[in-house]
């Protein structure tokens, strides 16, 4: 992305790509399946966050289209991942 993105785009999924893996790391940290729930949702928000961001970026033209659709690849696999973790946890509260 070009430098004048650095601290507006860039730094939104900068910050909802760290979100995803602490909230997952925090939740395994509480200890209880319910609190471990509670921050794959949020972990699930904020993969979404990043999809949209990620969007944006290619409709802007601030991504090259290989990277943003190698990008998106690997970002819905994380979401699926997410999403299949949230519905084992649940089912076993």
């Amino acid at each position: 992305m070009p430098d004048s993105e650095r601290f507006g785009l860039i730094s939104q999924m900068n910050r909802a790509s760290v979100s995803i893996a602490a909230n997952v790391a925090e939740g395994l940290g509480r200890g209880t399946q319910g609190e471990l729930e509670h921050h794959l949702r949020i972990s699930q928000g904020s993969a979404a966050e990043l999809r949209i961001l990620t969007d944006l970026a290619a409709e802007l033209h601030q991504l090259p289209e290989a990277q943003t659709h190698s990008f998106v690849g690997l970002l819905d696999s994380v979401r699926k991942q997410l999403t299949r973790l949230t519905m084992k946890v649940a089912a076993e509260r």
